[in-house]
C-alpha cells in the first residue's frame, strides 16, 4: 500500500516508477512513460509528460550505436544567463555553453536570446538538459520531440536523453517493430 502511495506521488510530480506496472512481455508491450497503460509498440502513443501539455509520441529503431559524452550533463532553465562560445563543427547549431558555475555542454543557439551588450552571454528563453541516451543498434525507444536534428528519445527502462535524428529510424504505424 505504501510503494503504492509513493508512485502515485511520483507520478503526480511526472517522473517515471521504478519498476513498471506491467508484468507482460517487454518484447510485446511497452510501458507507457509515466507507467499508467502499457500500449503496442507500433503504435504512436500520447502520454502525460512532467506537466506538459499532451505529446504525440512516435517509436524508432536505433541504427547506430550512440554513447554519451564522459562530462557530465547540464541544464539550463529559462531566464540562466550563460557565456557563449565555440559553435560546433559537426552540429553548427550547436554552441557550447558555459554555466555561472563553470560547467560546459554544447546546446542549440536557438535556446538562447543573445544579450545586446556583449555577444558572449545569453540568456536562456527555455529549460533544456544535454542529457544524451544510451542506445544500441537494433534497440527499440519513443521518441517525443526533435529540436536541432536530435530527439527527445525514451528507452523501455523508462531512462530519457538526446538520440541524434541521424543514429535511428522512425518506425511507421504500419511496419513491424521486431528486429
Amino acid at each position: 500500500m505504501a510503494q503504492a502511495r509513493r508512485t502515485r506521488a511520483r507520478l503526480r510530480i511526472g517522473q517515471t516508477p521504478r519498476e513498471p506496472p506491467c508484468q507482460r512481455d517487454p518484447d510485446d508491450l511497452e510501458q507507457d512513460v509515466v507507467g499508467k497503460a502499457c500500449r503496442r509498440l507500433a503504435r504512436p502513443w500520447r502520454c502525460g509528460l512532467r506537466g506538459r501539455r499532451r505529446a504525440l509520441m512516435r517509436r524508432a529503431r536505433v541504427t547506430v550505436d550512440h554513447r554519451p559524452p564522459d562530462r557530465a550533463p547540464i541544464r539550463v532553465k529559462r531566464g540562466d544567463v550563460v557565456t557563449l562560445g565555440e559553435r560546433d563543427t559537426d552540429w553548427p547549431d550547436f554552441i557550447w555553453t558555459t554555466l555561472a558555475q563553470g560547467l560546459g555542454g554544447w546546446i542549440p543557439l536557438n535556446v538562447f536570446d543573445l544579450d545586446a551588450d556583449t555577444s558572449a552571454s545569453a540568456t536562456a528563453r527555455e529549460d533544456y538538459d544535454t542529457r544524451e541516451l544510451a542506445a544500441d543498434a537494433g534497440q527499440l525507444i519513443t521518441v517525443e520531440r526533435e529540436h536541432a536534428g536530435w530527439w527527445w528519445a525514451f528507452d523501455a527502462q523508462g531512462r530519457s536523453g538526446w538520440i541524434p535524428a541521424r543514429s535511428i529510424e522512425l518506425i511507421e504505424e504500419h511496419q513491424e517493430t521486431r528486429p
